[in-house]
């Protein structure tokens, strides 16, 4: 069934597309036909001669070569000749008198057409043949008339075409498919386009896609669209039946060089030219007269048309080189003026990165400065603070001895006074007092080292091996040997100042200091320099 279509709804470019890959793919499509031609030849071989195998076998060759090989097909019609007349086979030669003249009226060879017309005598003729006889003449005398230049030829033949196609119309079925092809064509010559395409749908429904029929009904469409001046659907149905013509390996080719024929009018010379080169090299293969003699007239006109374009886009480019010369000059003139700023740029831009070399010099060095500063405050801080802390604990204690020497001085002035002063000397109590006053000291320094070193003890143990680690008794803030190294921690390094404060010989101290730093998970160096680092 036919689909309608819109102007609208038609894409030519992929019909284009279509055309150009069936073009491409032809040596595949001919394969086709020529494989059924060599089963036939075949199957002839096989024939030995017997009559009727051998003609029919020819006659298929005939219709296998029809729109192919031009030669080939009157070879084997001539051939079907001579057996019919051997045999005086009546019907089978009348038949093939009717086939080879239709083909040379569709090959323009009208007198041998009308000659071998003029050979059957219409009264004898076989009834069965009577369709092929009128649809013939019609086809010889309309394809005559087309052809003459005389008027009065012209008229004369007419007639005779119309009277044999009003005679075919009388006995043909109304549906078939030749019955439905003249009433398109008299309604296509009465100006009836609406209802010549009415005819064509119908004859649309009743063929293949994959057959030449279809090519056929699909090219008088297109006519019938030119009738309506409708030229984008009748590209259209051209387009449709050159691609079929192409894939049945028809080369009695209308379609495709009447469409390029209609591009080389709408301008587009290029795709024009191809497609007449592939009709011309198909009419070649096909090898009649007439066709080489149509594709020339228009091969020569699109030769022409194409000369012209290629005149004028030699034009274009002599004008376009012009332009582009001068752009070339110009664009030299750009880049050597662009060049001289670039290497004016470039100096610039290795002073800018000179400078900035040193400007972050510079900054590293400052950055650097700022560092040592910011650690030099801290530091500075740090040391205010234990001199602080120091200084409020030291005068703190100064007066509280002060006030202890005064009640001491006040109570020997009493005990001198009442002669007591040598059994308060003997008391016990005084005689221990300078451990209580050491423990007191001690005390006072082991509170205020750690109020402003509150994690000694827990980061001074991390430097040392686990059985090793030094924690005070109880009731203890510190002993001895981390009181040492709270005071190596505070700045006292020198083992005579801390035996002085400890109260301990200096060879004492040393030992000490020797023992821990030999539990040290770190250098000796490494160790008290460590230990100095706590809390800052």
């Amino acid at each position: 069934m036919v689909t309608s279509f819109t102007v609208s709804a038609i894409n030519m470019d992929s019909v284009y597309r279509a055309i150009d890959m069936a073009i491409k793919n032809v040596t595949i499509y001919d394969s086709y036909r020529d494989a059924k031609i060599v089963t036939l030849k075949k199957l002839l071989t096989k024939a030995n001669g017997n009559y009727p195998e051998t003609f029919l076998l020819n006659d298929k060759l005939s219709d296998v070569y029809k729109a192919y090989r031009y030669d080939s097909i009157a070879k084997y019609l001539n051939i079907n000749l001579i057996l019919a007349q051997k045999h005086n086979d009546e019907y089978r030669l009348n038949k093939t008198r009717l086939k080879l003249a239709y083909v040379f009226a569709s090959a323009g060879m009208y007198l041998e057409a009308v000659n071998i017309i003029k050979t059957i005598d219409r009264h004898t003729l076989d009834a069965r043949l009577t369709v092929d006889y009128y649809n013939t003449c019609n086809r010889v005398y309309g394809e005559e008339s087309h052809q003459t230049q005389d008027i009065y030829t012209n008229r004369y033949y007419s007639h005779l075409a119309r009277i044999y196609q009003d005679s075919l119309l009388q006995i043909l079925p109304r549906n078939s498919q030749l019955y439905l092809s003249f009433k398109e064509t008299e309604a296509r010559q009465n100006g009836q386009y609406d209802e010549a395409l009415l005819y064509n749908t119908l004859q649309m429904r009743q063929i293949n896609h994959d057959t030449p029929e279809y090519s056929i009904v699909c090219y008088f469409r297109s006519v019938d669209y030119d009738g309506m001046k409708n030229g984008k659907m009748e590209k259209y149905w051209l387009g449709l039946s050159a691609i079929s013509d192409i894939k049945q390996a028809v080369k009695d080719q209308a379609s495709l060089w009447t469409l390029a024929n209609i591009l080389a009018r709408d301008g587009d010379v290029k795709r024009s030219y191809s497609y007449i080169r592939f009709s011309w090299n198909v009419a070649q293969a096909y090898d009649v007269p007439l066709r080489k003699l149509q594709n020339s007239s228009i091969l020569s006109m699109i030769d022409h048309n194409y000369q012209m374009m290629i005149e004028k886009q030699n034009t274009r480019l002599r004008n376009y080189l012009l332009i582009i010369s001068a752009l070339t000059i110009l664009l030299i003139i750009t880049v050597g003026f662009i060049y001289v700023q670039m290497k004016h740029l470039s100096t610039a831009r290795n002073n800018l990165h000179i400078a900035n070399t040193n400007l972050h010099e510079l900054n590293n060095q400052l950055e650097s400065t700022n560092g040592s500063l910011h650690k030099t405050n801290a530091q500075l801080l740090d040391s205010n603070k234990i001199k602080e802390v120091y200084i409020g604990r030291f005068l703190s204690l100064c007066s509280f001895y002060i006030d202890k020497l005064e009640s001491f001085r006040n109570t020997i002035i009493k005990k001198t006074k009442i002669g007591k002063l040598s059994d308060y000397l003997s008391n016990e109590k005084i005689q221990n007092l300078k451990e209580e006053d050491l423990a007191d000291l001690f005390h006072n320094f082991d509170n205020a080292f750690l109020c402003i070193v509150p994690n000694f003890i827990e980061e001074f143990n991390k430097l040392l091996k686990s059985e090793s680690r030094i924690y005070p008794e109880n009731g203890e803030l510190l002993n001895t040997k981390l009181r040492i190294f709270a005071l190596i921690r505070l700045g006292i390094e020198d083992s005579s100042k801390i035996a002085e404060f400890l109260h301990y010989s200096a060879n004492t101290i040393y030992n000490y200091r020797a023992d821990v730093k030999n539990s040290a998970i770190v250098s000796r160096d490494e160790f008290e320099k460590r230990v100095k680092e706590i809390g800052r």
